[in-house]
């Protein structure tokens, strides 16, 4: 069976047009920037409200300790109406996963924006007042420029966080290698 040399020239331009297409949504998915500090400060202005009324039904959940929107820590995937619940909340307030970090419920990260490469950013409301003066709690005016940003070099992460109001900040974590 021979294949016509236009056949074969079709096909070849065909594959190398969606191979360049996946690779575009690829970067794009990849390397997409984190919102900028003032566009999550006005998200957090307008929802204030919704953020509190999360924070404290999170908190007073002992159920869960992580909750994303496809999935939670503790309960089962769909199967559940306060997960669902949650997923709504989530969704309504544009947050990706909204977590805790040990010391009890009184850290609550509110992610916003997760890249693989670039890190994650969101909200954080941050009440204990040992976890402010850990030596790695980095407070700064702006995460929006990165290559700025203090770093150590000791961590396998650095999150930098720029206080907003009361014990709410934006933060930026920046995954090391």
């Amino acid at each position: 069976m021979a294949i016509h040399k236009n056949a074969f020239s079709k096909y070849s331009l065909l594959a190398l047009a969606f191979f360049g297409l996946i690779c575009f949504i690829a970067a794009k998915t990849l390397l997409t920037a984190h919102p900028s500090d003032s566009n999550l400060l006005l998200t957090f202005q307008e929802k204030k409200s919704e953020y509190e009324q999360l924070l404290v039904q999170f908190q007073t959940d002992d159920l869960v300790d992580q909750v994303t929107l496809n999935s939670s820590r503790d309960y089962s995937l769909g199967e559940n109406e306060e997960f669902k619940k949650y997923q709504q909340a989530l969704k309504d307030l544009g947050v990706v996963e909204v977590f805790n970090s040990g010391n009890g419920k009184s850290n609550i990260w509110f992610v916003i924006s997760s890249t693989s490469l670039r890190g994650r950013k969101g909200l954080a409301y941050i009440n204990n007042p040992e976890y402010k003066t850990h030596i790695a709690f980095y407070t700064v005016n702006s995460t929006d420029d990165t290559k700025r940003l203090p770093r150590d070099g000791d961590q396998s992460s650095d999150t930098f966080y720029v206080p907003i109001e009361d014990n709410w900040y934006i933060f930026y974590e920046e995954f090391g290698d």
